[in-house]
């Protein structure tokens, strides 16, 4: 059975940010379009997770659909799933045999499937007051840029 210390060295070993936060959890810096990946380890399984946005409250049929199709057709290992009203992707591995490859294949997993489906998931995120004006003063920007090459 694999050890805290001996996941702690495997984590090192892969050169990423992380920290521990509490005992038997490890917060990986990933620094890309998701929170961190967190890493716990209860045996007998070591479990991976990234929370990818909050479950939009219009269109959830369509995202839905959309995620089981992703988990169906185009995951290689772990899956995306529902948890608290967020969109997570998971992946579990036993913590018997974990080995440096099979740590690192899962972290490289979970960001290859946040980096390459963030975009199109992010579309059916609810926008912020904030983004919507942002949204608002390209859109006007974008409307003086085009009245000004016209004339």
């Amino acid at each position: 059975m694999i050890t805290n210390d001996e996941i702690e060295a495997y984590l090192l070993e892969t050169g990423r940010e992380f920290t521990s936060p509490e005992e038997n959890m490890w917060v990986i810096h990933e620094g890309n379009h998701s929170e961190n990946i967190v890493l716990y380890h209860t045996a007998p399984v070591v479990t991976f997770r990234v929370k990818l946005m909050e479950m939009p409250t219009a269109r959830r049929a369509e995202l839905c659909e959309r995620l089981l199709r992703i988990n169906a057709t185009e995951m290689v290992a772990g899956a995306y799933g529902i948890e608290d009203e967020s969109i997570v992707i998971t992946d579990t591995l036993q913590a018997a045999n974990l080995d440096m490859n099979e740590l690192q294949a899962a972290i490289d997993g979970l960001s290859l499937a946040v980096s390459m489906y963030y975009d199109e998931l992010s579309a059916y995120r609810e926008r912020t007051d904030e983004e919507q004006a942002q949204d608002a003063q390209l859109a006007a920007f974008d409307a003086q840029l085009a009245e000004a090459t016209e004339a």
